[in-house]
């Protein structure tokens, strides 16, 4: 597997045969960089530091527990940090609950500047990041956290809980996600914790999902501060796969398997400036563009989108309704096919 592949599919054992390449201080410090067990700064009496120990006190399995998540207490607001240095081209920030104090008259009062703690990464790296970001919501373990008109980023985690002096709990797990919205151009990070959800456990199946319906409500919110201008420029979903292909023999690309997508892009043209009533609201999605698209494949699109599908005589990929046309979910779709 690429480094890729192991981010999109959480492959444990890949990323800890990535981290080998590290030594324990080099480890160590990309940890620490971003943030991980120290003080945020935010200006709130008690804030927890968590906890990132040195590698004097590592053991021998410590590199590899600490590259899948474990040996170290992060909070969630350290995570949601590190993530929007990947967002914002590689600083780290120091966080603010104000961000502007005004006078009855409307005079600014207050106004909190943006401080950076610290470059950790490059503009150039982060921006990778992001990419193999978008390409676990297509199409790795957080495709539960997809928008059907906006392209988005982020990643899940599954982790289990330890009891105090006891150990690990039994079947006790916390799940997570954090996305980067809109993915392309990140204006907002989102973060979901879930402690011992019920059922599913993994992060994919309870904290992306929730993470998707609060970006729906927003979206659809009026008096939601959300930049509307961007977002309407932003409304077109391209989901292109730039990841090499598998070459060993008898290698097997999932994505090849279960989402005909790889390779291609899928374009919702919506229109350059919509007003804010236009916006997608719970329940409906737009129309894939399919056109050009062999039949199996435009069929697969439309179902994941959660449309019904009638394949009718005519041009093939054309689609009634028209591509780009919101829907309610469940709406049939006539799909044009072979003559």
């Amino acid at each position: 597997m690429t480094l890729r592949e192991v981010i999109r599919w959480s492959s444990n054992v890949g990323i800890v045969q990535f981290a080998e390449r590290l030594s324990p201080g080099e480890e160590y410090l990309a940890l620490r960089d971003v943030g991980f067990g120290s003080p945020t700064g935010l200006p709130f009496i008690g804030e927890a530091s968590g906890t990132l120990r040195e590698p004097v006190h590592w053991s021998k399995q410590s590199p590899a527990s600490l590259a899948i998540g474990y040996e170290i207490a992060v909070t969630p607001l350290q995570l949601a940090l590190a993530y929007a240095s990947i967002a914002n081209g590689g600083e780290l920030l120091e966080p603010a609950l104000i961000r502007e104090i005004r006078a009855p008259d409307g005079t600014v009062a207050y106004h909190r500047e943006r401080r950076v703690v610290r470059r950790v990464m490059s503009e150039a790296v982060a921006a990778e990041l992001r990419d193999i970001l978008i390409e676990t919501v297509a199409r790795g373990t957080a495709t539960e956290a997809g928008l059907p008109s906006f392209v988005m980023a982020g990643k899940t985690g599954t982790a289990r809980r330890t009891q105090f002096g006891a150990g690990y709990g039994r079947n006790e797990y916390t799940a997570s996600f954090v996305g980067l919205f809109p993915g392309r151009d990140p204006q907002y990070v989102i973060l979901v914790k879930l402690d011992n959800p019920s059922g599913a456990y993994f992060g994919g199946a309870t904290a992306a999902p929730v993470s998707k319906a609060i970006l729906e409500a927003a979206i659809a919110a009026r008096d939601v501060a959300l930049p509307r201008g961007a977002l309407a420029a932003a409304r077109s979903v391209a989901l292109i796969d730039t990841a090499p292909r598998p070459s060993a023999p008898g290698a097997v690309d999932f994505a090849d398997v279960d989402a005909p997508l790889v390779g291609r892009s899928v374009t919702i043209p919506i229109g350059s400036t919509p007003d804010a009533h236009e916006l997608p609201t719970p329940g409906t999605v737009a129309v894939p563009d399919v056109h050009g698209w062999p039949l199996r494949a435009a069929v697969r699109v439309l179902h994941r989108s959660g449309l019904q599908v009638e394949i009718v005589p005519g041009t093939p990929g054309t689609t009634v309704p028209a591509a780009g046309t919101l829907v309610r979910r469940g709406t049939v779709v006539r799909l044009g096919g072979e003559p």
